[in-house]
């Protein structure tokens, strides 16, 4: 009996590494400069990146599962799930943990806390952080167009982690394809779509198609 296990969990774990070299696609090499910096501030420009930089605080639902107050000037987020609600300090990641309603002494809620916050607000954001310290970028030929990939060499993402973004003929960027140290299958592709502009002239997308949707509602923006 345990040998006929063993054998199907062998079979399983390989059938999963087959399909992985099958769908995953390797990481195209870009080319660096003007062009690749270029592109960038344009996307930029056309999300009013100004808008976003002067934003001073955002709430959103992600999957309608975690809930986030982000007080950008104060660098500060309440993130809410279940019975737990976290009040993160981002410029230390320390916080207060409250289970419901009652405060509790939990760091490894405050660490819980913190790995949804940069996961899920990324989702929402990652457009405006293609400057960010520690990023490169550069131009990748594609059957679709010149694209942009931005790869994080430090910072709250995985160092090495890539992004290559499309863009339409107006600079709004309407899917990327993603090598993150996570997820073992290269070239994963998200949609980004339901562009909204937000109070303040900010542009926010609603919706990532994929292997799974993602969708980010109740979005308000102050």
């Amino acid at each position: 009996m345990v040998k006929k296990i063993g054998i199907v969990l062998l079979i399983i774990i390989g059938g999963f590494a087959v399909t992985t070299w099958i769908i995953s696609e390797p990481k195209p090499v870009g080319e660096k400069g003007t062009k690749a910096e270029a592109m960038a501030h344009g996307m930029l420009k056309t999300l009013n990146v100004e808008a976003w930089e002067d934003l001073d605080e955002v709430s959103w639902s992600f999957k309608g599962i975690h809930h986030y107050t982000w007080n950008k000037t104060n660098n500060q987020v309440e993130v809410v799930w279940a019975e737990m609600k976290v009040k993160l300090n981002l410029d230390n990641n320390t916080g207060q943990v409250y289970r419901e309603g009652k405060e509790v002494n939990d760091t490894g809620e405050i660490e819980k806390a913190v790995s949804y916050f940069y996961n899920d607000s990324f989702w929402l954001v990652a457009p405006y952080k293609v400057l960010d310290s520690g990023t490169e970028r550069s131009i990748v030929s594609t059957d679709e167009g010149e694209a942009l990939m931005v790869t994080y060499t430090s910072g709250g993402v995985t160092p090495g982690d890539s992004y290559l973004w499309f863009l339409d003929e107006k600079g709004f960027p309407y899917k990327y394809k993603m090598w993150v140290n996570i997820i073992p299958v290269g070239g994963l592709e998200f949609t980004w779509e339901d562009w909204k502009q937000f109070e303040g002239g900010v542009w926010l997308s609603q919706l990532h198609k994929g292997l799974i949707d993602i969708e980010l509602s109740g979005i308000k923006t102050k």
